[in-house]
């Protein structure tokens, strides 16, 4: 792979990142010869990279973007009109892992990889805490095990994130082109509690999610409430979801965008080359 950084240019022979006499590189090399294809081999091809666990985040967030940065028109288009920007336009490709598996990906830009800007968006999923009865003692079940609930945190440090996303922050943050970014929950809970409760209330009414039972019960709901239990609703149809919530937008409705998503964006969009002209 050619590519520039640095106002350099530099190749890298990709299969030499990765030190097959290790098992875990071993397979990391493995896990993405079977990953990649035509349609994936966009990772290769962009001046910096976006990693995302799935197909909601792959349809909004690239009309994310083009909602918070913007551009003028050319000249002699109508004066002071902006338009979004893309992330192919600013050389950014944006890659669904299809899952969680992030560390084969994050090699390739680790010590020894590609000296490209690399960022992560993925779920914290905090994990369920147990249920317990009124002296403060853990509920079991019939099979003995302790009985665990979901968590739904309001704020960042309510509950601990998952041990998955805690690794790959403590072992890529530190990396000056690798940045991970998690969020309360997931995408679509931590959307909804960025007061944007009306914008999914008339969502969900409308496209007749869920059962009329539930429709009626988050009818009278509002905050955390409500993103609680319009979360359950969707959580089974989680593309269709995304994509009913593009066609609002593309309609001109406004959302919210949460600052774990911004994060990213700013960090692609730094850049440390000020005098790169020809990337």
């Amino acid at each position: 792979m050619f590519y520039k950084a640095s106002a350099k240019s530099l190749s890298k022979r990709i299969g030499t990142i990765f030190n097959t006499q290790k098992k875990e590189q071993r397979e990391h090399k493995r896990y993405l010869e079977r990953w990649l294809d035509a349609t994936k081999s966009d990772i290769f091809f962009g001046r910096k990279v976006m990693l995302v666990e799935g197909i909601a985040e792959r349809l909004l967030i690239p009309k994310f973007f083009s909602i918070l940065y913007k551009e003028k028109l050319a000249e002699g288009e109508e004066v002071g009109a902006k338009i979004g920007k893309t992330l192919e336009g600013e050389g950014i490709s944006i890659i669904s892992v299809d899952g969680v598996a992030f560390r084969p990906f994050l090699h390739l830009f680790g010590p020894n990889g590609l000296n490209m800007k690399c960022a992560v968006l993925t779920d914290s999923d905090p994990e369920s805490i147990p249920v317990q009865d009124q002296n403060g003692n853990e509920v079991k079940g019939r099979d003995g095990k302790v009985i665990k609930e979901e968590v739904y945190p309001i704020q960042y440090g309510e509950y601990g994130i998952c041990a998955r996303t805690a690794g790959l922050i403590a072992d890529f943050n530190s990396l000056p082109n690798i940045h991970i970014s998690s969020n309360l929950k997931t995408f679509e809970y931590d959307l909804m509690l960025e007061n944007n409760i009306p914008f999914f209330r008339e969502l969900i009414q409308e496209y007749d999610l869920g059962t009329r039972e539930e429709r009626e019960r988050i009818a009278v709901l509002d905050g955390h409430e409500f993103a609680k239990e319009a979360y359950k609703i969707i959580s089974k149809e989680k593309g269709q979801f995304s994509q009913f919530i593009l066609d609002e937008l593309n309609k001109g409705k406004a959302l919210h965008i949460p600052n774990y998503i911004k994060e990213v964006f700013t960090f692609l969009m730094n850049e440390e080359e000020k005098n790169d002209d020809s990337r």
